[in-house]
């Protein structure tokens, strides 16, 4: 199955980050901690697995990327 591409993007009506299609809609209004993403990073597809630390921020946890760095970061789904 051919997965599509969206962008990350901060959902500030559920305070999660969701994927938004080529639309510009929500493919996904709010991903929760532990959910595995493939993501784009220095044109290379991986996966990863993102999560929220205490402080509330979240990071992607194979990467190492967090907060802004993952704002508009290309994905799978």
């Amino acid at each position: 199955m051919n997965k599509k591409i969206g962008k990350l993007s901060y959902n500030y009506g559920n305070d999660r980050f969701g994927i938004i299609d080529s639309m510009d809609l929500w493919a996904d209004d709010g991903i929760h901690c532990g959910e595995c993403l493939e993501i784009l990073v220095n044109d290379k597809w991986q996966n990863d697995r993102i999560e929220m630390d205490r402080q509330g921020n979240w990071y992607f946890v194979e990467s190492g990327l967090k907060g802004d760095e993952i704002e508009g970061m290309k994905v799978k789904y």
